[in-house]
């Protein structure tokens, strides 16, 4: 019997409901009753989000970012800056070790979640890699960037050899949290306002569905990676919405922890 996943499709927010959201997901409404959550969600202005480790002084040039009013979040998952646009389709899930395989080790696991990630480009007409077997481009894995879609690991999703997205993991004990970006539009020129240490090839590196010349809708897109997901992991979906209480909760981690200095740009854990 297939395992049900609550599905949760958000309309575009800005970057602290969408942070405080998948907080939300992991610690509330997963911790609930343990039913596995695959949320599709997007943002409703240009957002930059920092790896949890980063250091925003380092990665971000701030006074641009302040002068053009560019939010910036901290992500409670590891990695390097994304510059989030409109124009972009996020997803997170939350599930058990079970739900994808017990047996598995943890970068085990992050390959075979991302599977869904290389049917969605595979059912879009191309032929995805993970950035491992890429060895023939004689490409460096795991060097550290300011920029995520700058840098490649092993399981990272590669087509023509260029990087498309990043997707990030966290554990709690037996329980597994990952989110992750598909671009339907790049654009270098944006990034290297506000990111430090862009790479000169970085147009080399990285692609994005535009690029790649697709043209479907974002409805379209949603529809597939639902599908994708569906066939990949084996699962049914059933819509949740999310009850009052799972706003309240969502509401206070948004106001004390992601719209918190103390979080988003120190670092530091916010009680909520």
């Amino acid at each position: 019997m297939k395992r049900s996943w609550k599905l949760i499709i958000d309309n575009p927010r800005n970057g602290f409901k969408n942070m405080a959201t998948d907080e939300t997901l992991l610690t509330k409404i997963f911790a609930e009753d343990g039913t596995p959550i695959f949320r599709i969600y997007r943002w409703d202005k240009p957002t930059i989000s920092l790896g949890r480790f980063q250091n925003p002084e380092d990665a971000l040039f701030l006074d641009r970012c302040k002068m053009d009013n560019i939010p910036i979040v901290r992500r409670i998952t590891g990695g390097a800056v994304i510059l989030h646009l409109p124009e972009e389709i996020t997803y997170s899930l939350v599930c058990s070790d079970a739900d994808i395989d017990k047996n598995l080790s943890v970068k085990e696991t992050y390959r075979a979640i991302c599977r869904f990630l290389l049917n969605f480009y595979t059912k879009l007409g191309f032929q995805p890699k993970y950035a491992v077997e890429n060895s023939d481009l004689g490409e460096s894995l795991g060097l550290r960037t300011s920029l995520c879609f700058a840098g490649k690991e092993e399981y990272d999703i590669t087509i023509n050899g260029k990087k498309i997205g990043g997707n990030a993991q966290k554990r709690l004990k037996h329980t597994i949290f990952q989110h992750g970006s598909i671009p339907i539009k790049f654009d270098c020129d944006i990034i290297k306002n506000y990111v430090k240490n862009i790479p000169d090839d970085i147009k080399l590196k990285s692609t994005s569905l535009r690029e790649l010349g697709v043209t479907k809708s974002i409805d379209e897109l949603t529809s597939i990676l639902k599908d994708s997901f569906l066939e990949t992991i084996n699962c049914s979906f059933r819509e949740y919405v999310m009850s009052d209480s799972d706003k309240d909760f969502m509401n206070s981690v948004r106001k004390k922890k992601y719209e918190s200095d103390i979080w988003s740009f120190r670092g530091e854990n916010v009680e909520y």
